[in-house]
């Protein structure tokens, strides 16, 4: 007996030291990750041109002339963004290779709105220490490559690949998705139908995408190994397909660049199979308690992420849903999963994204496993099969595309529920609420529980006092101007676009509109056709039913399908309502094109008002003072084109007369806005400025007594601005 404990105490040394040493590294790792992030760009290197030396970090997302992609220098990450131009070839941007830029930074920053997710934020939980351009005509050097980037150059290779060998776009972005976990070629469209089908983790190559290869990889190894005496005599089979399974979901978490999803995978399959290989026994639940341990340890601040919590949250409560159905059989048992992690989901996909689809159910029962055993295998043999030249990505590009047919199929826009914002108090009492409804308490337990569900149902109360709330919101360079009544929304502009990938709404108008429980708009305001303006319109109108849409003579909505059947009307002079005695009046200055041809807008109530000037220049603001200067006159003014040197003449400022004047700027690379000497001028004319740049978005709460407060977004705890 004595012999027998002292030889398990001497096999069992040297796994502790290897366990010790494991963590100490990943201890460190942390610790380190954690400095870093304390680490910013020097002030030196921000807002001026300067020259940088580096080396591409990722992926570059090119569209059109325009590319972004992450650049590794001695400062730390930044994401730099190169603009159309005739210095340099963007096909030159690869993983890996050495460039010195000459740039402009600043440092990383989201849009300041209320209720809406911190982008900025969130590239500083990234380790992105500054933004930029790069300036292209003061010179491109290239200095090689870096041989350090081999996992980055491996994916970009696939990716030519994929581009190469599937031909419809939106085949290759999901193919690209499902393989190498790059979403740079998603459409929003692309995007809006796994949302609101309850699919998206499908395409964020998520844990049982990892599991499901480790699997695929232990049975075939263990196959071939089998296959030979010596071999097992050596080895046991089960042993070398531990090992890899390993190193198959390793692979793949490297492919898909290790997110957060895939770290969690990852580790609970390495820990899985060192309880194996050791005949050790661990349930599900320590296993994933000592992944969140070591995805903590490893980088701290996932804790702060979002995916972090979506993802081990989801894993508890598939533990938890296994017992409660243990007694279950067949397919039903697999119906009644896919129902209870919709359930049990749906308290943190509203607090974090304000909506739900309650068609999930239905579109994960086909669409898991045929992504699982179809999709995902497809892609992975035809990996293997280029290496020996044999093309066959047809067959993938063909398995999604039944995916994306049997989705479409779905009405899933009538079954997505959109939501108001909700704490987190609330979310968590809604989920206890759940859980005690799926236990075997008795019947005053489940009345309990109903109650702790009951306050996801509460509606944000308007307040008696508020006749209706503006809020500009900050949208970098362009315009998006919510109005607000307590059953009526106004949008005036929807922000601007990058490409045709990405809106800005995505990040400001649409999840703002959301927190506040809008469903539709009543009315969508288009001053012209500048990007900086309308770039959100195809991603408001696919979110939210719009009644009718005002909007100025050059611009044609030909180009947005989704607009076809709303009522189209010109903005002028007798373009004119009111609601519940707030009066919504246009100026005419249609015969202006351009800039010029702005719908103007005044938006008043008990003799206070609100003026929208879109981007008219000196030329309109002359013609409104000719046609219509006694009625300029307004308590807040949305400066005409973002304070730009263009507009806001003295004649002009002097006729508005405004208390309040609000710029609605961001960094731009042409020009920068609002522009000094224009802010000079309305300071002197005695208003109170603020730019969104600066302060984030700015509320103007009309109250019912005739009163006028302004908020911004940056001064939320402090005394509102009184406008008597």
């Amino acid at each position: 007996m004595i012999a027998k404990l002292q030889k398990h105490t001497k096999t069992k040394k040297p796994l502790v030291v290897v366990y010790a040493l494991c963590f100490v590294f990943i201890f460190f790792h942390g610790l380190l990750s954690l400095i870093d992030y304390q680490k910013e760009m020097p002030a030196a290197k921000l807002h001026k041109p300067v020259q940088l030396s580096g080396v591409v970090a990722s992926l570059p997302d090119i569209e059109r002339g325009f590319a972004s992609f992450l650049f590794r220098t001695e400062y730390g990450l930044i994401k730099l963004s190169v603009y159309p131009n005739n210095k340099f070839n963007l096909w030159r941007i690869k993983p890996g290779m050495k460039f010195r830029f000459w740039v402009k930074l600043r440092p990383p920053s989201g849009f300041k709105n209320p209720y809406v997710f911190d982008y900025g934020r969130w590239m500083r939980l990234k380790g992105i220490k500054a933004t930029g351009y790069v300036v292209a005509k003061k010179g491109v050097s290239s200095l090689g490559e870096s041989p350090f980037y081999f996992v980055e150059q491996l994916r970009y290779k696939i990716q030519k690949i994929l581009n190469r060998s599937i031909e419809d776009k939106q085949l290759r972005a999901l193919s690209a998705a499902l393989l190498l976990g790059n979403k740079n070629e998603l459409t929003s469209q692309d995007k809006k139908l796994f949302q609101q089908t309850g699919t998206s983790h499908l395409i964020a190559i998520s844990g049982l995408h990892i599991g499901l290869i480790a699997f695929f990889a232990f049975v075939l190894v263990r196959i071939f190994w089998s296959l030979s005496i010596r071999a097992c005599q050596w080895v046991p089979a089960q042993k070398i397909a531990l090992v890899g399974a390993i190193f198959a979901a390793f692979f793949y978490s490297l492919l898909a660049g290790f997110s957060i999803p895939t770290q969690r995978a990852f580790i609970m399959v390495l820990v899985f199979s060192i309880a194996m290989l050791g005949q050790r026994k661990m349930n599900s639940l320590k296993i994933l308690l000592l992944a969140g341990i070591i995805v903590v340890l490893w980088r701290p601040l996932s804790f702060f992420e979002v995916g972090f919590w979506l993802s081990f949250s989801a894993v508890l409560f598939l533990i938890f849903i296994a017992r409660v159905v243990a007694g279950i059989k067949g397919i039903r048992k697999y119906v009644y999963i896919q129902f209870l992690l919709m359930l049990m989901l749906i308290p943190l996909t509203v607090y974090w994204f304000q909506g739900f689809s309650l068609i999930g159910v239905i579109a994960n029962l086909l669409a898991i496993p045929w992504v699982s055993f179809i999709v995902v295998p497809s892609l992975f043999i035809n990996l293997l099969l280029e290496c020996f030249n044999i093309a066959l990505w047809q067959i993938s590009a063909k398995s999604i595309s039944i995916l994306i047919d049997w989705l479409s199929v779905l009405p899933y826009h009538d079954w997505y529920i959109q939501w108001h914002y909700i704490s987190l108090w609330v979310a968590l009492s809604v989920l206890f609420g759940i859980v005690m409804l799926l236990l075997p308490l008795r019947w005053p337990y489940k009345l309990l529980a109903i109650c702790f569900i009951i306050p996801i149902l509460q509606r944000p109360m308007w307040p008696e006092t508020l006749k209706a709330k503006i809020t500009v919101l900050d949208v970098g360079h362009g315009l998006s101007v919510v109005i607000e009544m307590k059953d009526y929304t106004v949008v005036y502009d929807t922000a601007a676009a990058k490409g045709n990938k990405f809106s800005i709404a995505y990040l400001s108008v649409i999840p703002y509109l959301k927190s506040q429980g809008v469903r539709y708009i009543n009315t969508l305001v288009i001053s012209h056709s500048d990007k900086d303006h309308t770039g959100g319109l195809e991603a408001l109108l696919q979110h939210f039913r719009v009644d009718e849409i005002i909007a100025s003579d050059e611009v044609d909505l030909k180009a947005y399908p989704l607009a076809k059947d709303i009522p189209l009307i010109r903005c002028n002079s007798t373009q004119s309502w009111q609601y519940h005695n707030v009066h919504f009046d246009f100026f005419d200055n249609s015969h202006f094109a351009g800039n010029n041809g702005s719908c103007v807008l005044k938006v008043s109530f008990e003799g206070q008002s609100v003026l929208f000037t879109g981007d008219i220049e000196k030329k309109a603001e002359r013609f409104l003072l000719k046609t219509a200067k006694n009625q300029l006159k307004s308590t807040v003014l949305i400066a005409p084109h973002h304070g730009s040197k263009s507009s806001s003449s003295q004649a002009f400022i002097n006729a508005v007369n405004a208390s309040s004047v609000i710029f609605s700027a961001g960094d731009h690379q042409g020009f920068q806005v609002p522009n000094k000497e224009v802010q000079l001028l309305y300071q002197q004319s005695g208003a109170q400025v603020y730019s969104t740049n600066g302060v984030g978005a700015v509320i103007i709460y009309i109250n019912k007594d005739g009163k006028i407060q302004l908020k911004s977004y940056q001064d939320v705890a402090e005394t509102l601005y009184i406008v008597q």
